[in-house]
């Protein structure tokens, strides 16, 4: 089931919570990533090393999503770290979205649930009506099978 939530995404009862971040690590984090590094600071500064040995290996490239179990950093959720885009000083694209969105469909845990933002929609600039479309669109695929939330702001 997809469902359109206008809350926060932090009162979310999911289990796990997706925050949208850039692949490139040596910039303060803004926006909805900011707020997800201040409640979570271990997870974002262990995800600002791993973007660091990333950016290393593959400059220009668009990081894929790094899911942050709960019960391995002591938190009451699990984070899925979601990029959006590849320099923090340009818009995201729906190129990128559709990319890691691609390796959600492939990668999520059946029988679970997850609160998404709009992915993109924020300081990567795209239009929250048509990022909400096609969030709806490209996640019904799995509706049956995994409980989704769109927050939306």
């Amino acid at each position: 089931m997809i469902r359109i939530q206008k809350t926060s995404i932090f009162e979310s009862d999911k289990k796990t919570l997706v925050n949208p971040v850039c692949s490139f690590p040596l910039v303060k984090a803004g926006g909805l990533a900011r707020d997800f590094g201040i409640r979570y600071p271990r997870v974002h500064d262990n995800w600002q090393r791993m973007m660091t040995t990333w950016q290393t290996s593959n400059p220009n490239e668009l990081a894929s999503p790094h899911l942050f179990e709960s019960h391995i950093w002591y938190y009451d959720k699990s984070l899925l770290f979601f990029p959006t885009k590849i320099d923090p000083y340009k818009p995201s694209s729906f190129a990128y979205l559709e990319q890691n969105l691609n390796w959600f469909l492939q990668n999520y845990e059946p029988l679970s649930s997850y609160a998404f933002p709009l992915l993109g929609a924020g300081l990567g600039g795209l239009k929250p009506d048509q990022v909400t479309k096609y969030m709806q669109k490209k996640l019904l695929t799995i509706s049956g099978k995994v409980d989704i939330d769109i927050h939306i702001p």
